[in-house]
């Protein structure tokens, strides 16, 4: 059924039809498809089909990350770690937490570099979360200057 989501939402050998995608994914999301939980949380948090409901999207990426944790599956998944940093980093759906985003684009960014051999390889979302890193690293040394200050 994601797939089939895939299809519909990008004009894959049929017309695009993203509203008869998303339905697709939320199918397989309800199956336990793990591409399709995040293309679900995606839109909850982009208010894409769905009202925006970006504390909901959070815990779709976090229970997602738990469960692969879980399953050992994690390395498969770095997106989910990205998504959780992006959400950490905005305090988008959570609370801001700087050094959590931290920790999770390392996560991605190890899982990337792990995955270089692999087909579906994205150097694009690798690089995106080593920036995070130093955006990261850049506002925690602001922060602990200005403790000191204080």
């Amino acid at each position: 059924m994601t797939n089939l989501g895939y299809c519909y939402t990008y004009g894959r050998g049929v017309q695009v039809d993203q509203k008869r995608g998303f339905q697709y994914f939320i199918q397989a999301a309800k199956l336990g498809n793990f591409e399709a939980v995040m293309k679900v949380a995606d839109a909850y948090q982009k208010g894409k089909f769905v009202e925006k409901d970006e504390i909901n999207a959070y815990k779709m990426y976090l229970k997602l990350y738990h469960h692969l944790q879980e399953i050992g599956e994690i390395e498969e998944y770095p997106e989910v770690c990205l998504r959780l940093g992006n959400c950490a980093y905005s305090g988008m759906g959570t609370k801001k937490d700087i050094q959590q985003a931290r920790t999770y684009f390392e996560m991605a960014a190890a899982y990337y570099r792990q995955r270089e051999h692999v087909y579906f390889y994205y150097p694009k979302q690798r690089k995106q979360a080593e920036e995070m890193i130093r955006k990261c690293d850049q506002k925690l040394a602001a922060e602990n200057q200005a403790d000191r200050k204080a």
